[in-house]
């Protein structure tokens, strides 16, 4: 598989698992969310990470073992404009923020920065 199957695809499945979650929560069947109202969005770059488990132990496993943010957190998966690698974007509720910052600054490969949406024009 070349690198651009392996991008679609991660796409592909970011992409449903991202709308599949949209559509319940819209319907109210996922429950104890109101208190996730408030939080940051978080870009991974997957392909720039040693994958060390570092996050993990500085999350206490909120992060994965291969340094993935949680599967129910991913929002999208894209190469933004300008930009030449895929990014991974999840959403850290404002309780863990702290918590993922401290992981960013101990992680040697600059792999996570947190997307500033203020500036975003929206």
């Amino acid at each position: 598989m070349t690198d651009g199957q392996i991008d679609v695809r991660r796409e592909e499945i970011v992409t449903t698992l991202a709308k599949t979650r949209r559509e319940a929560l819209q319907q109210g069947v996922m429950k104890g969310t109101r208190e996730l109202k408030d939080g940051r969005i978080l870009a991974f770059e997957v392909d720039a990470c040693f994958f060390d488990g570092v996050v993990a132990a500085e999350t206490k496993g909120f992060f994965d073992a291969e340094d993935l943010p949680p599967w129910d957190t991913w929002l999208a998966y894209r190469v933004p404009v300008g930009e030449v690698n895929p990014l991974l974007l999840s959403w850290v509720p404002s309780t863990l923020v702290a918590t993922v910052e401290n992981a960013i600054k101990v992680h040697m490969s600059n792999a996570y920065r947190w997307i500033d949406l203020s500036s975003a024009g929206g």
